[in-house]
């Protein structure tokens, strides 16, 4: 199982590349457009201002997927063993505590700036601040995975943090 990849990983990396191409498109035709021919289109920086907010919180649910968000563990290493796994289980309790409520929030958000557009393509800016609600519930699966691999495998194959 840890070396096939998920079917909702694999949905977040589409959605990336496809959001990633998307954007470069749209920024390489706008300055085209804009230096080349003079001719500039009044959207296209919204709409790379939009794909880059999705990138970017999309990015960071698939950093936890696959364990590569920052910590800061220089005074953990000069742990012993016993106390490196209670840190790490305080810390994993306390991204389920950020991650419900960056949900919670962001939806709370997202519904209060439902009502306001955004100014050339004219979509609600609740589509831009959906990708912190919709981000920090792909992150809580991924670390309530995470946390059932750790502490709930068999010992054989159980990774201890």
């Amino acid at each position: 199982m840890a070396s096939r990849r998920s079917i909702l990983e694999w949905a977040e990396c589409r959605i990336l590349a496809l959001l990633l191409g998307a954007m470069v498109l749209i920024v390489f035709s706008s300055v085209v457009l804009r230096y080349g021919f003079n001719r500039p289109i009044g959207w296209t920086d919204e709409l790379a201002k939009l794909f880059f907010t999705w990138i970017v919180f999309l990015g960071g649910a698939l950093a936890v997927k696959r364990g590569c968000n920052i910590s800061i563990d220089a005074v953990v290493q000069f742990m012993p063993p016993a106390a490196r796994r209670v840190v790490a289980a305080i810390g994993d309790f306390l991204l389920l505590i950020l991650f419900s409520v960056l949900i919670y929030y962001g939806i709370l958000f997202s519904f209060m700036t439902a009502p306001v557009a955004t100014p050339s393509l004219g979509v609600s800016v609740a589509l831009v601040y959906a990708a912190a609600p919709v981000s920090a519930a792909l992150m809580l699966i991924h670390h309530l995975e995470h946390i059932a691999t750790t502490y709930f495998s068999p010992l054989p194959s159980r990774t201890r943090p």
